[in-house]
């Protein structure tokens, strides 16, 4: 996980913490989750964490990741901020990105994604 630019702050702030939850799904079924760090005060946080998840070849085909943003609240209230999909058969960048992880095998492979609420 690389960045994100331009949150919203919420109310009067001019900032927000926040954080990324990863999860692998696999035929529909959450098998594992892993998050970024806390990023605080800031609208434009920078984690620069490399998050992995192992998949075998049989499961590839039926492999997504759900790639959730997250407002920060220090009393447990975290607000999704938005969210995208990577994985075999998704529409659009989701698809295009995950092509590209399959043909760079172990390496690091960015792009940016628009998030949906």
């Amino acid at each position: 996980m690389m960045k994100a630019k331009d949150l919203k702050p919420v109310n009067q702030q001019q900032s927000c913490d926040s954080f990324v939850k990863m999860t692998l799904l696999i035929d529909g079924r959450k098998i594992k989750k892993k998050k970024t760090t806390v990023r605080r005060a800031t609208v434009n946080p920078i984690w620069n964490e490399a998050i992995t998840f192992t998949v075998t070849q049989e499961q590839l085909g039926k492999t997504k990741i759900d790639i959730a943003l997250f407002r920060h609240d220090l009393l447990g209230n975290n607000e999704v901020m938005g969210r995208c999909f990577l994985g075999h058969g998704q529409p659009g960048k989701g698809g295009q990105h995950w092509g590209d992880m399959l043909q760079n095998f172990r390496k690091a492979v960015a792009h940016w994604h628009d998030l949906m609420k």
